[in-house]
């Protein structure tokens, strides 16, 4: 099923529609600040930066990249010690250049390909019990990928379907996103904060137990290696727009949908289709795996 997204007012995630957005400030610390050019990759029809730190210098000491990552250059093997970026508690509207997705239900994960092979790693540990769809991952990157991926990604149930996003009923002025998310927390003080939670948990174990009937996908989210290069202190837009470029839409492996502001009609979209909260991720962040990024976040869905 296509992810494909689209409609009038809205940036849509797909297949070269999102520019590059090289840093230009300087910051972040890595080799790609300010006036640094990306040669380009053949193939990608883009830019590609040059070798970047691996997680050794782009995370905390202690944990035991350094070793575990320049002993070898197989993706498989790099993914195993790395653990996904996780989001800090800021408010949406502090999030500048925000690109906004629905939060996926499931067990968020690292995959790693090749064209030989593919595993997916729950905090490390190699998932056994989807063999099709890392089968499935390693046969969409191999004629796009030399040596391989590492990625982000969701092991999932839900799915976003192919439609237009849905306009929200209220004919007044489109309020922005904080407004938004602020009506959200607002409504939530009259509700039952204690049914709420129980819900919640409910609903996440429901959506991280998997039975053997039921349609399971995997949704990829970010790039974080490609073909021996590090992408860690690559902008996020672009790493996404990489991302776009080298798998191809199947049944079983997509790409996630991602839209950049005004989000009514999207949040419309996403809640119809079963999404309970939407995540902004600043266009020009970093990638610090197993880190809180503090231009990353989370909101509840708006319910109206």
């Amino acid at each position: 099923m296509n992810l494909t997204v689209r409609g009038a007012g809205a940036t849509p995630g797909r297949r070269g529609s999102v520019a590059c957005i090289p840093r230009t400030d300087g910051a972040g610390g890595g080799s790609h600040g300010k006036g640094r050019s990306w040669p380009r990759r053949a193939g990608l029809g883009g830019m590609v930066p040059n070798r970047g730190p691996g997680p050794e210098r782009a995370t905390s000491g202690g944990r035991g990249y350094h070793a575990a990552l320049m002993s070898t250059d197989h993706p498989i093997d790099l993914a195993r010690s790395l653990r996904p970026q996780t989001f800090a508690k800021v408010a949406p509207d502090r999030i500048v250049d925000p690109i906004v997705e629905p939060v996926w239900g499931g067990i968020r994960l690292i995959a790693a390909a090749h064209p030989a092979g593919a595993a997916l790693f729950d905090q490390g540990n190699e998932l056994q019990d989807q063999p099709h769809l890392a089968q499935a991952l390693a046969t969409a990157v191999a004629e796009t990928t030399t040596h391989g991926v590492i990625l982000d990604a969701y092991l999932t149930k839900q799915v976003a379907t192919e439609q237009d996003p849905v306009n929200l009923v209220d004919p007044d002025p489109l309020p922005s996103t904080g407004k938004l998310v602020a009506q959200s927390m607002f409504l939530g003080f009259r509700r039952d904060r204690a049914a709420e939670l129980a819900q919640r948990v409910e609903r996440e174990r429901e959506e991280r137990t998997f039975a053997a009937d039921e349609a399971v996908n995997l949704v990829v989210v970010d790039l974080l290696w490609l073909d021996g290069e590090w992408l860690l202190d690559v902008p996020l837009a672009e790493r996404k727009r990489l991302l776009d470029a080298i798998l191809p839409v199947s049944d079983l492996v997509r790409s996630g949908t991602y839209v950049r502001p005004p989000l009514h009609g999207w949040i419309g979209t996403w809640r119809s289709q079963g999404f309970a909260g939407l995540t902004f991720k600043a266009a020009n962040s970093r990638y610090r795996p197993g880190e809180p990024a503090t231009d990353w976040t989370t909101a509840p869905m708006p319910r109206r």
